[in-house]
């Protein structure tokens, strides 16, 4: 209430300058909301959950993804040496499905030994 009538007492020019502000930053808010979620509805997100270096010319990658369910997803899968090079890439295909969450493993064939394997990337098309 003491708010309030601080508020009211203050003269009309800077009454109106309050309200003008505090609707411009609750609009300014809004719309970076909105950019956030047009942005991220219907992409694919993804997260490695292990890589296993089989041998020198193999890597083998696990990771999850969630998905649209209607559209086809191509994933970069990438293995990488101690210099941080890649030695190997395979693209995964996941056709569209039923369900949005899956759990892939990939393995991922190497020109010479890798120390790691991640998913680079992943597009719906």
């Amino acid at each position: 209430m003491a708010l309030l009538n601080t508020f009211r007492s203050l003269p009309p020019a800077r009454r109106r300058m309050w309200v003008f502000g505090t609707l411009a930053i609750l609009g300014g808010i809004g719309i970076v909301v909105w950019f956030v979620l047009a942005a991220s509805i219907g992409k694919p997100l993804w997260g490695d959950l292990a890589y296993d270096v089989k041998d020198a010319r193999t890597v083998i990658v696990k990771y999850q993804l969630t998905r649209p369910t209607d559209r086809t997803v191509v994933c970069l899968v990438e293995a990488k040496e101690v210099n941080h090079g890649t030695v190997g890439r395979v693209e995964d295909v996941i056709p569209p499905g039923p369900q949005a969450r899956v759990v892939r493993t990939v393995a991922v064939r190497t020109t010479s030994e890798a120390v790691i394997g991640q998913v680079r990337t992943c597009r719906a098309q």
